[in-house]
């Protein structure tokens, strides 16, 4: 239930659709060019690469875990992986938010906040 509370937050709602490039993904639907699928399935289709390939960045390693902040915990993270950067190499904190407002400034997640941004997107189109 707190998680369908955070995806009616109308500041969270704001927020993903201004970083959501809905008009780019209807445009590559249209250019696909396919028929199988009807419009608003294109756009959730093009809304799944979108968020898998551009959404997300992916420039580190797991590298342990620690305990959350009291400021990552007001976000929902209830445990903060370690990770090392491929290029520079330096540890970072990586929180595992359950918060769609802070995925959303973040951009960074596996699995879990993918998901949480996938349906927060689905749940409002």
């Amino acid at each position: 239930m707190r998680q369908i509370a955070d995806f009616e937050d109308a500041e969270n709602q704001r927020r993903a659709l201004s970083v959501i490039p809905l008009q780019v993904l209807i445009d590559r639907g249209q250019a696909r060019g396919t028929e199988a699928l009807s419009p608003r399935d294109e756009l959730i289709y093009q809304l799944l690469n979108w968020f898998k390939n551009e959404f997300f960045h992916k420039e580190t390693s797991a590298k342990g875990h620690t305990a959350p902040s009291a400021e990552e915990r007001r976000f929902g993270a209830g445990i903060v992986e370690l990770h090392q950067c491929g290029t520079c190499q330096e540890i970072t904190r990586f929180p595992r938010y359950n918060h769609s407002g802070k995925l959303i400034e973040t951009r960074r997640g596996r699995c879990g906040e993918w998901f949480v941004l996938l349906y927060f997107a689905c749940f409002h189109h």
